[in-house]
């Protein structure tokens, strides 16, 4: 991609939750992630697909 082309970048948000032990923590960002460049490149070769946060606003979690 050169310099100047980018013209618009896809930020995806996730919510890492608690799975059990047949899934891994990082699953949830890996999804979203990928998600998020498949995207981008369906829309236009310029569009960027940036990587996700590890973290998220789940208020079930926090109401102990």
């Amino acid at each position: 991609m050169k310099a100047g082309t980018l013209k618009t970048g896809i930020l995806p948000t996730d919510s890492v939750e608690q799975h059990n032990e047949h899934m891994a923590r990082s699953a949830d960002v890996s999804i979203s992630t990928r998600l998020s460049q498949r995207v981008a490149f369906q829309q236009d070769p310029n569009v960027v697909g940036a990587p996700a946060s590890p973290g998220g606003y789940a208020p079930y979690r926090m109401a102990r």
